[in-house]
């Protein structure tokens, strides 16, 4: 692309009259035109004057005649846009660029990195296609020719082979600088022109595999980074958005599993009863339901890696294990809970402070549940003796559960005949009463269900 032509150089070991000029398939005579001839040993180079300043497609082929025939010496094709110039900004991830030109015309367009391509300025000029290689910075790369993706989009090490190359659409960058997790800097590759892009290549990220998680590649230039991108040689996975959740409605468990990599990734549910997992890899980001799970089971819960083996089907790497007991709501009934704290309001200095107190020997046994899962339940209290005191006042009571399974603690409701329970102070525990103008009413209670309490 030229705003303006003032020179075709082309070199010979003829003479000038040996040579002839066609532009867009009209022939000239050299004597026509302003040449200034540089001698060189062998050879010589022609500058010739075309003086093109109006904007077209133009091709230029320097014949050679030779023994009365004429053979293709050098061809040009080149674009003469008297007009044009370019802006372009970047606001989060969108790139928006505008353009002005006589032969595109004027033109405002918007993309993101990964809509990026070498094409992606094309336009039509008199019935052909064309297109501009206009030298924007984009968070973008390709590997061995494929399509362009932002430079958030990690590498696989399984997608390099010894071959790969890299491209940038980045005028910038003049390094590739490979790092390891501790930023310790392993390799520093110059980097090649190609086009608008540039070029580099990463076979050698092959040798990190093995003794690295990931290889961090930093595009640079001797004063800043111009982008980042990061290698992954084994599957990992992002713990901050990974959730492995019960549903105690169900008797499900949820795994919503976020990982870096391509791997196959399964959920291995682990018990006294076996061992099972999801039948197909998980995409990161992808919902895994395990139903049929057992409450008061203890469960080893496992994000593996499923690799082929040698010698056997597979081998299991593992990525994540944690042991979690389960408790479905509908399974509480006939089981009995010790009461862990109780919070509630006193009043201090004519206000009231929430306040918690801790239980000792306070449990509630579940008798039944409704639809609604709304539990009748009775209290009572073991003392260290073992001897069991039972409520005769305020029993059956009225149970509601107000929150997930936290660790083993859930938050409970308790009333009777709609009205709440008191903190026995003296005893440590729960009135058995259904009224004193003097007691402090029990606001909310955390149930220990990390294991049964039965007798």
């Amino acid at each position: 692309m030229y705003k303006q032509l003032s020179f075709v150089v082309v070199e010979c070991e003829d003479t000038i009259d040996k040579l002839e000029l066609q532009v867009n398939g009209k022939y000239h005579r050299l004597s026509d035109y302003e040449v200034q001839i540089y001698n060189r040993p062998g050879v010589k180079r022609y500058a010739i004057k075309l003086l093109m300043d109006e904007s077209g497609i133009y091709t230029v082929k320097i014949n050679q005649i030779k023994s009365g025939k004429t053979e293709k010496k050098n061809i040009f094709e080149f674009a003469v846009d008297r007009t044009l110039k370019w802006d372009c900004e970047q606001i989060d991830d969108t790139y928006y660029v505008d353009i002005v030109s006589e032969l595109m015309g004027n033109i405002e367009k918007s993309f993101s990195a990964a809509d990026y391509s070498n094409d992606i300025f094309g336009f039509n000029y008199k019935g052909n296609s064309y297109c501009y290689d206009i030298p924007i910075d984009i968070e973008a790369y390709s590997i061995d020719g494929g399509s362009f993706v932002g430079c958030d989009n990690p590498i696989w090490i399984e997608d390099i082979n010894d071959r790969s190359y890299i491209m940038i659409p980045n005028k910038e960058s003049e390094n590739l600088i490979i790092k390891n997790p501790d930023g310790k800097v392993l390799d520093c590759i110059d980097l090649m022109a190609s086009g608008i892009c540039k070029k580099a290549t990463i076979g050698s990220l092959l040798s990190y595999k093995n003794p690295y998680d990931y290889v961090d590649l930093i595009f640079a230039t001797d004063n800043h980074t111009c982008c980042f991108i990061r290698c992954y040689n084994k599957c990992i996975v992002d713990s901050n958005l990974t959730e492995i959740f019960f549903d105690p409605y169900k008797s499900e468990l949820r795994c919503e599993v976020y990982y870096y990599g391509k791997g196959d990734i399964r959920i291995e549910l682990k018990s006294d009863a076996g061992v099972r997992m999801n039948d197909s890899g998980i995409i990161s980001g992808d919902m895994v339901i395990l139903k049929d799970i057992k409450s008061f089971d203890e469960y080893t819960v496992s994000i593996i890696e499923k690799k082929k083996g040698f010698l056997t089907k597979y081998v299991r790497r593992e990525l994540v294990s944690l042991k979690r007991t389960f408790v479905a709501w509908n399974d509480l009934v006939g089981h009995t809970f010790k009461f862990k704290r109780v919070y509630y309001d006193q009043e201090i200095k004519k206000e009231f402070v929430r306040k918690h107190r801790y239980f000792n020997n306070s449990y509630i046994t579940f008798i039944s549940c409704d639809d609604a899962l709304k539990y009748k339940a009775e209290i009572f209290v073991k003392l260290p003796s073992g001897k069991r005191i039972e409520y005769k006042k305020i029993n059956p009571v009225d149970v509601e559960i107000c929150s997930d399974n936290l660790d083993g603690e859930v938050d409970l409701a308790i009333e009777k005949d709609g009205d709440g329970l008191f903190l026995d102070f003296e005893h440590n525990s729960i009135l058995d009463t259904t009224f004193d103008d003097r007691a402090v009413d029990i606001f909310s209670y955390i149930l220990d269900i990390s294991g049964v309490a039965d007798e």
